[in-house]
């Protein structure tokens, strides 16, 4: 959990409800902002397993990034 994610959840209830229950998007801190934003958007249009499969295709067409 974040500072930000753990300092609403001490200050409002209903919000550390809501922290607690929704599920973390998966950005790796190495990754760049760039593809983190395309694997979102691949993972909003497309079911997971889809979409990973997916994503997993289209980046390795670009293995040089």
């Amino acid at each position: 959990m974040t500072k930000s994610e753990l300092h609403l959840s001490n200050t409002d209830d209903r919000l550390r409800e809501v922290i607690e229950t929704t599920p973390r998007l998966k950005v790796h801190r190495n990754k760049d902002l760039y593809l983190a934003l395309l694997q979102s958007v691949a993972s909003q249009q497309l079911s997971g397993k889809a979409a990973d499969t997916i994503f997993g295709r289209f980046c390795d067409l670009f293995k040089d990034r």
